[in-house]
């Protein structure tokens, strides 16, 4: 075997048996290139601070003892291999001892195991690094660990269609990405302490055990799920900020299935409110979705939920969120926000480093289903959109709900906008399309507060029920005024209701309404029959007006205010005796503030039932 590799030229050796051990140093190895096929090892091949020039190439060879890689170098390439992109290939080999690359072996180009290769025992590769290429393992079968550590590989580490009997652990590789894609089947699994540039994808494949990703980080995407099995758990852990800057930055899910759930564990700085701050959490419902998605203890700049939920309990526990929008979701099983609140953190656009995104809580064409809210804050949110939803089947408990005002509030105004500016173009038919759109805005904002109502109404909280109630009568009167003239009759009584005790909640207008208007009815009638009155002297001189107005205003006449504050009175407790002659006028006016002050009686008594309703 040594003679055959003693000249500097390409060799190709096909059909070799080398029976002791093999130890390929500069001394004996000189070749550009060395392509194996169908050879067998059955010692130990070392190749030890070794210069393979352009590269090496194994085709379904079999290694009986350990192959190993200390210190290799491969600076060199060229189109002498199957691609010019290629510095070691394994193709369709068989490996009884073990794999092992280390002692800061550097390869140029591609580092590659593929068409059925075969480990009866670990590989390691530790402390190399890969230039300008990949790890690639693909169509592989490992009855033991895959072991990567302190290496660093310029393009990705990917696996691809490679059956995992035991553990793949990853630990400090950094690397543009690490991909886990097609027909991978993996028992349990560790990536920890990762700088991944473009992130880290699984795509397909079957996890049985349980996979952690801890204290990894990109710089531009984060972890990607599509169409994955995890038959248990999925966990990703975060470090402190101070003592790990990289971080994941988002998260992308999309047709996943996880037995025993997937956790996502942000990290609470020390002696600090501070979150693990990311970017974007995107998760896409689908029916083939099952298990706990679960985040907790995070603060995100922007989290989008959507799909058809029928089979996954969906977790948002302790977030910081500048933006939540949950767009086009059916949810028929599981999804509970709690301890929401708005971020602090101050969010830029990547477009422009100088605006600020405002903070925006959105749910948009969407049935929430039996969806749970709790200690959530949703008052402090620039805006809040709840638009062509159904919300009422919700269950909530200690929430801090958005004002009328924050409700849909830039929708509002601009169809408002329209409307105003339309009835100045003197256009019926735009002007009525324009109203039709304000209408409708309006009506959509009543609806999500009469959902509102209904959700405390079920849960027997009448406080809050009363709340919403008030604000759905609010905006059906804004409704009335835009039909005005069509439908004066409920316009003046949501009219009369909304300034008399706010639609049966606040007593306190319905005693300054009686008190006002019983005066009101009180002083014509005193003007008519105080008998210190001067009528031939009222207004002539300032004097004269203070006069008349202290003998209106005088103890004993006041005693007629407090009569009409009586709806029940008799006419002659007015008077102090017994009059004959009562004027015509008198009459009206006491009928009058009889009706007046009955419909503030019973609306200062309506106020007071508010609770008992």
């Amino acid at each position: 075997m040594f003679e055959d590799l003693l000249n500097n030229d390409e060799k190709y050796l096909l059909n070799r048996l080398i029976s002791n051990d093999v130890i390929f140093t500069n001394d004996n190895y000189k070749l550009k290139f060395l392509r194996l096929d169908i050879s067998d090892f059955k010692g130990n091949v070392t190749f030890k601070n070794t210069d393979l020039k352009c590269g090496i190439y194994f085709h379904k060879c079999t290694f009986y003892g350990d192959l190993k890689f200390e210190g290799v170098q491969i600076d060199d390439f060229g189109n002498i291999l199957h691609e010019p992109y290629e510095s070691i290939i394994f193709e369709d080999c068989k490996f009884y001892g073990e794999v092992i690359f280390s002692h800061n072996t550097t390869i140029l180009r591609d580092l590659i195991f593929r068409s059925g290769c075969t480990f009866y025992k670990r590989i390691t590769v530790i402390n190399i690094l890969v230039k300008e290429g990949s790890l690639y393992i693909e169509d592989c079968i490992f009855n033991n660990i895959i072991d990567i550590q302190r290496s660093n590989f310029s393009s990705m580490l990917s696996i691809t269609n490679t059956k995992v009997s035991l553990i793949v652990r990853i630990v400090s590789v950094k690397s543009n990405s690490i991909n886990f894609t097609g027909a991978n089947d993996f028992q349990r699994g560790r990536i920890e302490l990762c700088q991944v540039e473009n992130g880290i994808i699984f795509n397909d494949g079957i996890f049985n055990g349980d996979w952690e990703i801890n204290a990894c980080g990109t710089r531009k995407q984060g972890v990607t799920l599509f169409s994955s099995q995890f038959k248990t758990s999925l966990m990703v852990n975060y470090q402190l900020n101070t003592v790990y800057s990289w971080k994941l930055g988002a998260f992308y899910i999309r047709e996943c299935s996880f037995g025993n759930g997937m956790f996502v564990s942000g990290k609470n700085e020390e002696l600090t409110s501070d979150k693990t701050i990311i970017d974007s959490i995107d998760i896409k419902l689908s029916t083939s979705m099952k298990g706990e998605i679960n985040f907790q203890d995070l603060d995100v700049a922007k989290i989008k939920l959507s799909g058809v939920n029928t089979g996954c309990n969906i977790v948002f526990r302790n977030i910081d969120i500048n933006q939540f929008e949950i767009n086009t979701l059916t949810n028929s099983s599981g999804l509970i926000l709690s301890y929401i609140n708005k971020s602090n953190s101050e969010w830029l656009d990547p477009q422009d480093s100088v605006k600020k995104i405002d903070s925006l809580f959105k749910i948009y064409e969407s049935n929430l289903g039996k969806a749970h809210f709790h200690g959530m804050n949703l008052s402090n949110f620039r805006e809040v959109i709840v638009s062509g939803s159904l919300i009422s089947e919700i269950s909530v408990s200690l929430m801090e709900w958005f004002t009328i005002d924050v409700l849909n509030k830039t929708s509002l105004n601009e169809h408002e906008k329209f409307y105003r500016k339309s009835l100045q173009e003197n256009n019926e038919k735009l002007t009525f399309h324009k109203k039709r759109y304000f209408q409708r805005a309006i009506e959509n904002k009543k609806d999500i507060f009469r959902q509102l109502k209904i959700i405390y109404q079920k849960q027997s909280d009448n406080p809050k029920a009363l709340y919403f109630q008030r604000n759905e009568m609010c905006l059906h009167k804004e409704i009335l005024d835009l039909e005005r003239n069509v439908n004066i009759g409920d316009w003046l009584i949501f009219w009369s209701n909304k300034y008399s005790n706010d639609f049966g909640q606040n007593w306190i207008k319905a005693v300054i309404g009686l008190l006002t208007m019983s005066f009101l009815c009180y002083l014509p009638i005193a003007i008519l029959t105080s008998p210190n009155l001067d009528q031939s002297r009222f207004m002539s001189s300032c004097s004269d007006l203070m006069d008349n107005v202290s003998a209106v205003l005088s103890f004993n006449q006041l005693k007629q205010w407090f009569v009409l504050l009586n709806p029940a009175h008799r006419i002659g407790d007015l008077f102090d005796s017994s009059q004959q002659n009562i004027s015509t006028l008198i009459y009206m006016i006491d009928f009058l503030s009889r009706i007046i002050v009955a419909y503030f009686v019973f609306q200062l008594v309506s106020a007071f039932r508010k609770y008992n309703k």
